[in-house]
Parts: C-alpha cells; structure tokens; sequence
C-alpha cells in the first residue's frame, strides 16, 4: 500500500467514527477541501448531507456512489428521491435496487418504500432477544 493509499485509509477511518457519532457536520466540514473523492467518501458525505437536510449537498454525492457501485449510497439515494418528493422515481428507483439490498439495508429500502410495494425484497427475519 503506497502512502496516498494509507492516508485515504486513515481519513475514512476518522470519517467512518465521526459518521457513526452522528458528527455529520464534521464529515461534510472534512471533506471540503478534497476533489477527487472514492465511492466511500462520496456515500458518507451524502448521507451526511441527507441527514442534515442538506438535499443540494447530497444528491450529487449520493449519485456518485450510487453509479459506482456502492450498496448503501443505492438505497439512500432512493431514500433522497423519496424526502424531495420525486415519489415515482424513488419508486422506479427502489424496484431496481431491491434485488441487492440485504439485512438492514433491505429493511431501510422497505421502510422508504413502503411494505406493499417491497414485495420483491427478501423479508427479514429479526430474531427477538
């Protein structure tokens, strides 16, 4: 691993802890200054901004992501869609992703949704403690 590779490894790390603290500000403020961002960062910037109401700030963010590849940034971006009102294009949106969600992230994309309209997501089960 070269160096530029170790430090990006270290500032998703302080990234992931601020984003798991809800320090979603810090995670935004962190990035400011970066251009060329990894999916990764892009998916934490975006749901930082969502989260804070940002919905400018995060739609390309979570766009990025989402076109990369990324999983979660998939979902969430449905989630942007859903909160900014654009209904049938989260829905179009959410069918498409519904296929690679899984365990939480499946659980999030049924709540946004809606459960009759998840039926192609696999349910799942949560155990009781």
């Amino acid at each position: 691993m070269n160096a530029l590779d170790m430090d990006r490894e270290r500032r998703l790390g302080r990234l992931e802890a601020h984003f798991q603290q809800g320090q979603y500000g810090q995670v935004i403020s962190d990035l400011a200054g970066y251009r060329d961002l990894t999916p990764d960062e892009q998916r934490l910037l975006g749901i930082s901004a969502l989260r804070l109401g940002q919905f400018g700030r995060a739609e390309p963010a979570l766009l990025r992501a989402h076109l990369a590849g990324h999983v979660e940034a998939k979902v969430e971006y449905g989630n942007l869609l859903r909160a900014t009102g654009r209904l049938e294009e989260a829905c179009r949106h959410f069918e498409t992703v519904a296929p690679l969600a899984e365990g939480e992230l499946a659980l999030r994309l049924q709540r946004w949704w809606g459960w009759p309209n998840s039926k192609a997501v696999p349910r799942v089960q949560v155990s009781p403690a």
